[in-house]
C-alpha cells in the first residue's frame, strides 16, 4: 500500500480510536467529564462534529476516512490472486 495512504489511515485511525475508546469506556470516564461535555456520543449544535467528553471527530473527516478505507479495501481485494491463479499456486494433491 502506498506510504502516503498508510500515513493518512494511521493519522485518522488515531482520532477514530480515541473517540471509539471514549464511547466504549464511558462508564470509566464519567468522573473525568467536565460540565458541558457530552456524556454520550452527540452531534454538535452546528451538526458538523461528533463529540463525547473531550473527544471530537468532524463529520467531514469521518466521511473522508470511510471513503479512504473503502478505496484501500477495494485495492486490497483487486491485489488478491484470482481463484484460478490461486489454484495454480496451490494445486490439490492427486489421490
Amino acid at each position: 500500500m502506498d506510504r502516503a495512504i498508510r500515513a493518512t489511515v494511521a493519522q485518522h485511525g488515531r482520532r477514530i480510536t480515541k473517540l471509539r475508546d471514549m464511547i466504549e469506556h464511558t462508564d470509566r470516564e464519567m468522573n473525568t467529564l467536565q460540565e458541558g461535555e457530552a456524556h454520550l456520543l452527540a452531534l454538535s449544535r452546528e451538526g458538523s462534529v461528533f463529540e463525547i467528553g473531550s473527544s471530537t471527530l468532524g463529520v467531514e473527516e469521518l466521511r473522508e476516512v470511510v471513503a479512504l478505507l473503502y478505496e484501500v479495501g477495494v485495492s486490497v481485494i483487486h491485489a488478491l490472486p484470482s481463484p484460478s491463479e490461486n489454484a495454480e499456486l496451490n494445486p490439490r494433491p492427486q489421490c
